[in-house]
């Protein structure tokens, strides 16, 4: 099977693509939750009857909710991609158990072939005799 894109190319664009759609989110959600912070005289009011850091604390939960969420999203993402890498994987292995049996029937054959058209005098290939035919990885 030949991929017109490769997996792991698949897979760093889906990653960025997360990336970058998480960066926009988090920009997006700061700029939410900084204009909540009052500034000015109002601010100033804020910080002396504790409304201010009621809004802060409520800030930094949502961010810390947030980076939390994001880091679910990474994570179902890269194991989403480690279950794809297996069954590749394991395709892959069956794939060349199939070449190895192939090459060994190969073998046999050439063999035969060579012992009836050579005649067997005794001279016949051994099964570790070579003929140049070879599984490498």
């Amino acid at each position: 099977m030949k991929y017109a894109v490769s997996p792991r190319t698949i897979s760093k664009r889906r990653s960025k693509k997360l990336d970058e759609r998480q960066r926009q989110e988090w920009d997006e959600e700061t700029l939410v939750r900084a204009s909540r912070l009052p500034t000015g005289l109002r601010g100033l009011w804020h910080r002396l009857t504790g409304r201010y850091q009621e809004v802060r604390a409520q800030n930094e939960d949502e961010a810390a909710r947030s980076r939390e969420r994001q880091a679910e999203e990474r994570q179902k993402l890269i194991e989403k991609q480690l279950e794809q890498r297996a069954v590749l994987q394991a395709q892959f292995k069956e794939l060349r158990k199939r070449q190895a049996q192939q090459l060994l029937d190969l073998r046999r054959d050439v063999g035969r072939f060579l012992s009836f058209t050579h005649g067997d005098n005794g001279r016949g290939l051994s099964l570790g005799a070579s003929l140049g035919l070879r599984l490498e990885r």
